[in-house]
């Protein structure tokens, strides 16, 4: 269960950072929010069984993901596009957070 909530802070970060943006108007504000999320989500993930370049992958994926819910408010609509994207975030760290990939462990000599 650990692991979903990765997913789960990323995709609630996501959008709780633009409908902040949205209400107050103060765009730095949204990114502030944005920056708590990713934080959250780093400092949650299990180190023990997700390798670090693996929270580093979910991370460029959110950077991502902000730029393309931009591109995809044209066409969808502002906060369509947000929960699209943030839905497909929150996939994605889940996948990226869950699974039987434990960290090798070094062995003692």
């Amino acid at each position: 269960m650990r692991r979903l909530t990765v997913g789960i802070v990323a995709m609630a970060a996501f959008v709780a950072a633009f409908g902040v943006a949205e209400v107050t108007g103060v765009r730095l504000l949204g990114g502030a929010i944005l920056i708590v999320g990713a934080v959250l989500s780093a400092a949650i993930a299990d180190r023990a069984r997700t390798p670090w370049w693996r929270i580093l992958a979910i991370l460029v994926l959110a950077i991502g993901a902000f730029a393309l819910s931009h591109v995809l408010a044209g066409p969808l609509g502002a906060w369509p596009s947000v929960i699209v994207v943030a839905m497909a975030l929150g996939i994605a760290a889940t996948m990226l957070t869950s699974g039987p990939w434990p960290r090798p462990r070094r062995e003692a000599r």
